[in-house]
């Protein structure tokens, strides 16, 4: 059976690992703010969605970017808590060695 010690060194390391992803994620969400930008451009413009789209208009285009967008903001107030507990772990493994 594991130690708690080991336990809390897994779960500092899956933390660390996630807060290492969040430049990446806050690009991902900057690029989706891009193309709801382009959506709306297009839809504005009169510009056709284009028959080699996934999607069978704007509206279906834009619920999907936006659903991928807030599944990117969920991942960084994920990161956020990461962040304060990996304080909080890092304080416990300095504090109970062998535990």
């Amino acid at each position: 059976m594991a130690t708690t010690q080991e336990i809390v060194a897994k779960e500092l390391e899956t933390m660390n690992n996630a807060i290492k992803r969040e430049a990446a994620v806050k690009a991902n969400i900057f690029d989706c703010d891009a193309v709801l930008n382009h959506i709306q451009c297009m839809q504005t413009d009169g510009t056709p969605i284009g028959e080699e789209s996934p999607y069978k208009d704007f509206n279906e285009w834009k619920e999907a970017v936006e659903k991928e967008k807030k599944g990117y903001e969920s991942q960084l107030v994920t990161i956020a808590e990461y962040k304060e507990l990996k304080v909080a772990y890092e304080w416990y493994l300095e504090n109970n060695p062998g535990v």
